[in-house]
């Protein structure tokens, strides 16, 4: 009888040694797929990473190369109203007279307009020592004890155009800012 409770004692531990060798059989392979499945996810994560880094850097170039676009498009917009302005100011020396048109009265109203108040400096010309100017400014005005300024035609139109020039220079570059903007939307 001992020895067959001896051989059953035996196939037990026989049995449970074999059932414990298959289970680690089992669980380094779980452990082997959990692995490689770790190591598929890193490799994916490392693979949009890397996407969106290049995704990033595309974008980055595309809002650089749209900005020196615009800026370039501004550029040029601003160079041709400053060539314009330049020809028309030369062109208002030959057809304007340089006489008086604007006087003291309408000088200090217009610069009380809201544009002259944001600029401080900013003031309407003043007539250049032309003969008709000079006589206008001589002339005594009741209300005043010194002669008071004028703005002659030529200064008027001269002023006329500059402040063209300045707006136009303006639009340019919100143009571009929006032209910018437009490109990196667009990628």
């Amino acid at each position: 009888m001992t020895s067959r409770i001896a051989v059953i004692i035996a196939l037990f531990l026989a049995g449970f040694g074999c059932a414990w060798v298959v289970q680690g059989w089992r669980l380094e392979a779980r452990i082997s797929a959990m692995t490689a499945a770790q190591r598929l996810r890193d490799a994916q994560a490392a693979q949009a990473y890397a996407d969106a880094e290049r995704k990033n850097r595309e974008r980055l170039q595309a809002a650089q190369a749209a900005a020196d676009q615009a800026v370039a498009t501004a550029q040029a917009r601003a160079d041709a109203a400053n060539r314009k302005t330049l020809e028309i100011t030369h062109e208002l020396a030959q057809v304007t007279t340089g006489r008086p048109c604007l006087g003291a009265a309408a000088r200090s109203l217009l610069e009380q307009s809201p544009a002259f108040g944001h600029r401080p400096g900013l003031r309407l010309p003043q007539a250049a020592a032309s003969p008709a100017a000079t006589a206008a400014a001589a002339t005594p005005d009741p209300s005043h004890s010194q002669p008071q300024p004028v703005s002659t035609d030529r200064d008027l139109a001269n002023w006329i155009t500059q402040a063209s020039a300045l707006y136009e220079t303006c639009r340019a570059r919100i143009d571009g800012l929006r032209e910018w903007a437009d490109g990196v939307d667009k990628k």
